[in-house]
């Protein structure tokens, strides 16, 4: 199965993140695509959403963006589980 992972900061998701994930999925057939928003923006020391606030517009934006979306957490921990 083609899956395309899709990571970012998503503070916040906008209509060029879909698009550009569309493209991809597009692109290459995918038929899954994974959104990965970074826990802590590594370009960012201070002023941005936290991590749940950023999951769930992730979840929002990109709903229909994919035909199988799935949003993966990353915790401080460094585990990942897919949700």
């Amino acid at each position: 199965m083609r899956t395309v992972i899709f990571g970012g900061a998503f503070d916040p998701p906008h209509k060029e993140h879909v698009r550009a994930l569309g493209c991809a999925v597009k692109a290459i057939g995918a038929e899954r695509a994974v959104i990965l928003p970074t826990f802590l923006p590594p370009h960012k020391s201070e002023g941005f959403l936290d991590f749940d606030t950023r999951a769930e517009l992730a979840r929002i934006a990109f709903k229909g963006a994919a035909s199988s979306p799935s949003l993966a957490r990353k915790s401080q921990s460094s585990s990942a589980s897919l949700g």
